[in-house]
């Protein structure tokens, strides 16, 4: 993923955001094979740090020495899944079989290179399923990346849908 990120707009010399394809980003490194940064995390990583550093000492009275990370140092970070992706189809598959009448809400950015929207269709579409447990998931796109409340036509989009959907399993 990080060489894709980095050859989409190689002669442009920018490279794109993995969490949200839409952020480009500027590498001083032009012939490198990796980007050096992801620019759709450089761009968020400050003002959402800021914004719960103060929510949690000005509004919740609460305050320690630890440093806080938005993202990483939280190793090891380990499932049982050395060098290979961690899935838990099987588990999934296995909780929609004790439950037939298991709703699933799914919500995918069309920008997100993280979590790729189609993978999600692939990966419920082989599990075996039969059909009435299939239509009790619910497929959702918005117009953003990986974390869909940052774009605000997407969150006010996902709200809605949300609040559709929590309405319908409980009719």
């Amino acid at each position: 993923m990080m060489r894709f990120n980095k050859e989409l707009l190689r002669d442009e010399e920018r490279t794109v955001g993995r969490f949200d394809s839409r952020y480009k980003g500027i590498d001083s490194n032009v012939s490198g094979s990796r980007s050096e940064h992801d620019p759709s995390f450089s761009e968020i990583v400050a003002p959402i740090t800021t914004t719960l550093n103060h929510y949690l000492r000005h509004e919740l009275n609460y305050t320690n020495d630890k440093h806080y990370n938005i993202m990483g140092g939280v190793h090891p970070w380990d499932f049982n899944a050395k060098n290979a992706y961690t899935s838990i189809t099987h588990k999934f598959a296995q909780a929609i079989n004790k439950n037939t009448h298991m709703k699933i809400f799914i919500a995918s950015g069309l920008y997100d290179l993280a979590t790729p929207y189609f993978a999600t269709e692939y990966t419920f579409s082989h599990m075996s399923l039969k059909k009435e447990q299939f239509e009790n998931i619910e497929f959702k796109y918005y117009q953003a990346g990986h974390m869909m409340y940052l774009h605000k036509p997407s969150l006010k989009k996902i709200n809605g849908d949300i609040n559709l959907f929590i309405t319908k399993c409980v009719d």
